[in-house]
Formats: C-alpha cells, sequence, structure tokens
C-alpha cells in the first residue's frame, strides 16, 4: 500500500511559517478570502525578511496589504516583466526601514497575462532566488491556473485555510489558521505584527553586499525571467556591535558570478548536537579516522515556535562537486561504522564563513591555529590556482550563517559568507 503523503504543518501565526520555511527559495500564498491571504503573505514576508531577503509580488492585481508596504498599485510590474521584457530591479519597490524587503507590483492585466503562465522562466527565477538564498513571496487567486505552473517551477503553495479546499498541482508546504477557533484573527492576537502599518518586530539582519570588488546588489539570479537581476542598489548599513546573544549582525557576502563547475557544495552531516560540547567531542573521538575530510561544526538558529530560536552544532564533512560522490563517501563512513548504517546524510551547503583567500599553505597553517584557539573548526580547500581558502562552516542558505557570523565578528573576524570552492587536501 502507498503511504499516505505527510500532513502539512498548521501554524496559527505566519511568522512561523516564516520559520518553517527557512530553506524554501518560493511560495504562493491563496486562500478563500483574497484579502486575508494578502495579509498572510505579507506577515510572512515581513518575518522572513528579519534573517533573509524577500521579495513579495502581487499576482491577484489587487492585494491592498502589499501595497500598504511601500505603494506601487498602479506601476508596472510583474505582467511587464513577463510581457515586455523588463528587468525585476526596474520594478522591485524598496520597502522603508527595511533593506531586506522589495515590493513587486502586479501590472496590468496581471491576472490574464499569459506569459506568466511559462514554467521555464519561473523555474529560472526562482533557481536565482535559491542560488542568492533569497526568499520569492507570490500572493495569488485561490483558482488561478498560475499556482499549478508555480508548483512545476519549485514553488510550494501556503494555504490560508483548511487543507481539503487547497488547490492541486503543488506542494502544500503549510496551512494558516486551518484550525483556528472563531475569535480575534491573528494579526489582532498577542504580539503577532500589525501588518496594516507594516511594523516589523525583531531585528533585521543587515548583509552588506560588495566584498572582494562586487557590486552591492539585492539579489544577483543569473536564470531571471529577463537575464541577470538586480535590484535597486541600496547603501549598505554600517557594521554593529553584536553582543552576546543578539542576533544582528552586518556581515559580508562574496558571492560573485562563480562557475558552477568550480563549487564543491555538498558534504555530510554526520550528527547534530545541541552543545559544542558534543560536537567537539565527536571530532575528537574520530580524529584519526579517514574519510572525514573538510570536518566542521556549523552553528545555526533553529526556530522552535513561539518559544524563540535554540543552537544547534551540525558535525559536517566533506565539501564535494556532485552528490554521486558524496553518496559514495557516505556509504564508507557508514561501512566503516564511523557512522551508524542508516546515520548521516547527504546535503547541498554550498555556502560557509570566509576566514582566509588566497592563502600560502604556511599561512594557511597559522590561520586554521589561530581560528581553533578561539573555538571555531576550520579547514581548507586548495584552488585551481595552488592558494588556499579558509573556511568554517558549511549552509544550505546565506541566512543560515547569521549565527556564526555574529561568532567570527564576536572573536575580532570580520564575517564574510562565500561559496565553498576548492578541493580538501
Amino acid at each position: 500500500m502507498t503511504p499516505a503523503p505527510p500532513r502539512a504543518a498548521d501554524f496559527e501565526n505566519p511568522a512561523d511559517v516564516a520559520a518553517h520555511l527557512v530553506d524554501a527559495a518560493a511560495v504562493v500564498v491563496a486562500g478563500p478570502n483574497a484579502d486575508a491571504a494578502a495579509r498572510v503573505a505579507v506577515a510572512i514576508a515581513v518575518a522572513a525578511s528579519a534573517t533573509r531577503r524577500v521579495a513579495i509580488g502581487d499576482l491577484q492585481g489587487d492585494a491592498a496589504p502589499l501595497y500598504a508596504l511601500a505603494g506601487g498599485e498602479d506601476a508596472k510590474g510583474l505582467a511587464e516583466s513577463f510581457r515586455d521584457g523588463i528587468g525585476l530591479n526596474e520594478i522591485a519597490r524598496p520597502v522603508p526601514d527595511n533593506a531586506s524587503l522589495f515590493v513587486l507590483p502586479a501590472g496590468d492585466r496581471v491576472k490574464n497575462e499569459p506569459t506568466l503562465l511559462s514554467p521555464d522562466r519561473w523555474t529560472r527565477l526562482i533557481s536565482g532566488f535559491g542560488e542568492a538564498g533569497g526568499l520569492l513571496v507570490l500572493i495569488a487567486p485561490a483558482e488561478s491556473a498560475v499556482i499549478p505552473v508555480l508548483g512545476a517551477a519549485g514553488a510550494g503553495l501556503v494555504w490560508n485555510g483548511p487543507a481539503r479546499r487547497a488547490p492541486g498541482g503543488i506542494t502544500l508546504a503549510a496551512t494558516v489558521g486551518a484550525t483556528r477557533k472563531r475569535g480575534r484573527p491573528w494579526w489582532r492576537v498577542g504580539k503577532g505584527p500589525e501588518v496594516g502599518s507594516a511594523m516589523v518586530a525583531g531585528a533585521i539582519l543587515t548583509a552588506a553586499l560588495g566584498a572582494g570588488g562586487a557590486s552591492v546588489l539585492w539579489i544577483r539570479a543569473r536564470h531571471a525571467p529577463t537575464g541577470t537581476v538586480t535590484l535597486p542598489e541600496r547603501r549598505p548599513p554600517a557594521p554593529v556591535d553584536v553582543a552576546a546573544g543578539a542576533d544582528t549582525v552586518a556581515f559580508m557576502e562574496r558571492l560573485g558570478t562563480v562557475d558552477a563547475g568550480r563549487r564543491a557544495p555538498y558534504a555530510i552531516e554526520v550528527m547534530a548536537a545541541n552543545t559544542a560540547t558534543d560536537a567537539n567531542s565527536w571530532l575528537h573521538d574520530h580524529a584519526g579516522d579517514t574519510g572525514l575530510p573538510a570536518a566542521t561544526i556549523a552553528v545555526v538558529a533553529v526556530r522552535n515556535g513561539a518559544r524563540g530560536a535554540s543552537k544547534w552544532h551540525k558535525v559536517l564533512v566533506g565539501a564535494w562537486y556532485d552528490a554521486a560522490t558524496a553518496d559514495s563517501a557516505i556509504a564508507t563512513l557508514r561501512r566503516k561504522r564511523i557512522v551508524a548504517a542508516d546515520g548521516g546524510v547527504v546535503v547541498s551547503a554550498p555556502y560557509a564563513l570566509l576566514l582566509a583567500d588566497s592563502a600560502s599553505h604556511e599561512r594557511t597553517r597559522a590561520v586554521m591555529e589561530v581560528w581553533r584557539a578561539k573555538g571555531l573548526v576550520p579547514y581548507a580547500l586548495t584552488q585551481d590556482d595552488g592558494s588556499v581558502r579558509v573556511y568554517a562552516g558549511a549552509f544550505g542558505t546565506v541566512a543560515q550563517g547569521a549565527t556564526m557570523a555574529a561568532l567570527v565578528h564576536n572573536a575580532g573576524g570580520t564575517p564574510i559568507v562565500a561559496y565553498r570552492t576548492g578541493r580538501p587536501d
């Protein structure tokens, strides 16, 4: 018998949906009540912008809660971008006082624009957001034909209502308020954000782009509908002091164009512990084992709903160019009983904290000794030209590196997130 598909998680507060979607590149939000769904979408986008960069687009054509953020009801938008080839940078509207959030207006006749039903163009756009660690939130009518198209392109659905009423043809990522009892709506209950006035609760994680001479861009999406996508240039905020326990840090990104063949995104997550001691103990116990190249510990914050976030210390090994090589490596680790027979998992972790670049082997050893003394677990990857990059951690998205960026900052370093490139020696 074929098992039933897993039931989508239901949430009361859209802010918790944003945490649930931490690894998503794009979602479409819809529901029986269009205005309520738009409010949910805006709340998700605002909450998600606290830890990553977000664009929220209108496929309804009249999503008033969205325009409360930055206006643009009568501006050119997604319809013109797809129909006339106008770049997203020309239609995107920055949200005041939130450097991580942009509005993509609907444009003219968005509900009936046939070019919006091109799955290839949406696939390229969503892929671009995924590569940059951003999130695309789209608001669409419940009966819109674009919803299954977005599903085929890689987006998930957040449904504002009972799952049984959700449209098919797309993965149901979450529902909001499916089991909520009658009473005050979520935006009036507790400490949820008042999206009507676009208030943002909590600190905003800021990212100063452009390390290593790159331009200051919101997102670089090479496979977007009209080619390279760069949203309007914005002056990066000055770095801030990060006290112990704070959740705000300015960090640099070195994410210029990198040949996909040079990236080494695949790793094996061998274990995750809720203390640094347990993670370091595992590495110490296996220090003499072969087959553990580029071993490191990635410290990430995982949200626990209303209870806040907790830190996890993930032990990862390896930096491989393709998943097949990583699969072979994990089979070897299991055969040698370094991990359990069903232990470990291959993950895509294309990003890491860059501690040193273009280093000689002698300088590499010195850099690694310094950072080990400060409590990090660095590793070296040799580049094509023979120079070495020193990294710490490995992450699936740029936003996941925020916790370790704060650790690097507190230790006196300059947090820089970069693609993992090179090979372990």
